[in-house]
């Protein structure tokens, strides 16, 4: 069993079973003095994160003009095929999902700094509230719209959700990509199988855990995304629904603990 540790941030107590990084200001808000569970540190909310990222990958590659909305590593690639084939249309369908998903790295470090308390209480609810939001609405829109007006603000909010979403407890990982994710759970399995260090078999667990929703993501999306067409992208909307539903469950449970 991990260490029980806790610390007191802004009046309020959080209490956790591994050590985790403290870098976002008012993580789960709630009253004075209540114990909560840091809700983006754990593995639930990481694999519905997980899961929604993949899926939305599938689903922009299917019907959003072959574009990778959050996995920019594909689209600097693209890019740079079409370029070298001089089609200069396809590559800048390429380019501007990454100025987007930078953008979203800067404002994420804008939430982190604490400034966004001064003017919005509880940030991290509302950025998977309107993220939530944002991607139901696009279910509404019509194929014949220009696939950028979708893919750019989704790269956008996976550039928000990598900035702010990147541990679950003391472990780092990837919520948009598995490559990262894949090294770890190679690393963390040598580690426990051959070394025989009883200590990473959580980390080995964890890693595939979020491997295996990364993978399970994808393929829903794919199905999903044949059968339903553009309106599959509410799947995902669901899902960051839900990761509010956990802020507002955790923050419950903690009061009721005081």
């Amino acid at each position: 069993m991990q260490p029980h540790q806790s610390e007191v941030r802004g009046g309020m107590r959080i209490e956790w079973d591994t050590p985790i990084k403290m870098d976002v200001a008012s993580i789960v808000p709630v009253r004075h003095g209540a114990v909560v569970t840091c809700t983006p540190y754990t593995l639930r909310f990481a694999v519905l994160l997980t899961v929604a990222n993949s899926f939305l990958d599938a689903n922009t590659y299917l019907v959003r003009g072959g574009v990778f909305a959050n996995l920019q590593t594909g689209n600097v690639i693209f890019f740079a095929i079409h370029l070298s084939e001089r089609h200069w249309g396809d590559s800048l369908s390429r380019l501007w999902p990454m100025f987007a998903f930078i953008a979203g790295v800067v404002l994420s470090s804008h939430i982190k700094s604490g400034r966004v308390d001064k003017v919005a209480a509880q940030p991290l609810r509302w950025t998977m509230a309107s993220q939530a939001a944002v991607l139901a609405g696009f279910g509404f829109l019509p194929a014949t719209l220009p696939h950028s007006l979708v893919v750019v603000p989704i790269s956008f909010l996976g550039g928000i959700q990598i900035g702010l979403f990147r541990s679950i407890g003391d472990l780092a990982y990837m919520p948009l990509a598995t490559t990262g994710n894949l090294m770890r759970v190679v690393e963390a399995g040598y580690d426990f199988f051959v070394e025989k260090n009883s200590n990473s078999r959580r980390a080995f667990m964890v890693y595939a855990c979020v491997i295996g929703a990364f993978a399970a993501g994808a393929i829903a999306g794919a199905f999903s995304t044949r059968a339903w067409g553009l309106h599959a992208i509410w799947v995902p909307a669901g899902l960051l629904a839900v990761t509010l539903i956990l802020f507002v469950i955790d923050e419950r449970e903690g009061t009721a603990s005081k």
